[in-house]
């Protein structure tokens, strides 16, 4: 919402005359909450409101499924998201200050005889919605600036953060998690200190996931290398993770402290270097073995 008598929530009903469901949007005045129409998004869409964001009276936002919907001051408007034809949209947040809003979600397409999941993220132009990342499964989004806002989901790594500044949208390091985890929701409020929350599965339990930052207590290192680059670190904790094909590796949760980093690849000569990581912060490296 916008004040404490501005607050919009949403969501969804189910619909017993046919199938599918129907999208709710319900408004606070202050005084109480009142029911306010919303349309059943174009033919061929999934009305399951999952979040909105109110950016002004005027200009409020909700998404869920493969639409996206618009409050103007006076009414609701829905339209569909774009999407790749075959494949499945399912929107999960929404958020953005004036002149920069993103929403982002999950998709699906055909694999073999089941579906292979990824995710999108969508940004709102003067144009339109346009597609703007795809590949990550994202649920939750939150909005600083145009030029800072944050995504949380999961990848095959585990929990996922994405960090978008001016021009792109990039994976940031999270510490090392045990067992399978994934984020669900983040707040970036601006004040310095940001939260995102979701759940780990560790032997078949599932536990509460919460990450704070900055961290009082360990920092990261985000770095670059050869392609497929196996980087070691030994400090105040030890540890391996393989450069990506591009050579791109993160280490994060590290403990504050001196580290010393090795890259090493097949037939080369291994790099070598010290880093001081600080807590709270996101150190970069460049580590070339020479070939």
């Amino acid at each position: 919402g916008t004040g404490s008598a501005d607050v919009w929530s949403v969501g969804h009903a189910d619909r017993l005359d046919v199938v599918g469901s129907l999208s709710l949007a319900y408004h606070w005045d202050g005084a109480g909450w009142a029911r306010v129409p919303t349309p059943n998004g174009p033919a061929g869409s999934i009305n399951n409101l999952r979040a909105v964001a109110a950016l002004s009276s005027s200009n409020v936002w909700a998404v869920g499924g493969n639409v996206l919907c618009r409050w103007n001051g006076t009414g609701w408007t829905a339209r569909r998201a774009p999407q790749v034809p075959g494949r499945l949209t399912d929107l999960q947040d929404v958020d953005g200050v004036p002149g920069a809003i993103w929403a982002v979600g999950f998709e699906a397409a055909s694999c073999g005889e089941g579906l292979c999941p990824s995710g999108i993220v969508l940004r709102r132009t003067s144009s339109g919605w346009v597609r703007e990342v795809e590949g990550y499964s994202l649920s939750g989004v939150s909005v600083l600036s145009s030029t800072d806002a944050w995504a949380v989901g999961s990848w095959a790594h585990g929990p996922l953060l994405l960090h978008r500044d001016a021009t792109s949208w990039q994976p940031a390091p999270t510490p090392d998690v045990s067992g399978i985890g994934s984020l669900e929701a983040v707040d970036a409020g601006g004040s310095g200190f940001d939260w995102a929350v979701g759940r780990r599965l560790v032997s078949g339990d599932s536990e509460t996931l919460a990450l704070f930052a900055p961290s009082p207590y360990s920092g990261a290192v985000d770095g670059h290398s050869s392609s497929n680059a196996t980087v070691t670190w030994i400090g105040p904790e030890d540890g391996t993770v393989q450069a990506d094909q591009f050579g791109r590796f993160q280490a994060g949760g590290l403990d504050a402290g001196t580290y010393t980093f090795i890259a090493s690849q097949q037939g080369c000569t291994p790099a070598t270097k010290s880093v001081t990581v600080v807590a709270g912060t996101t150190k970069g490296l460049t580590l070339s073995p020479q070939c």
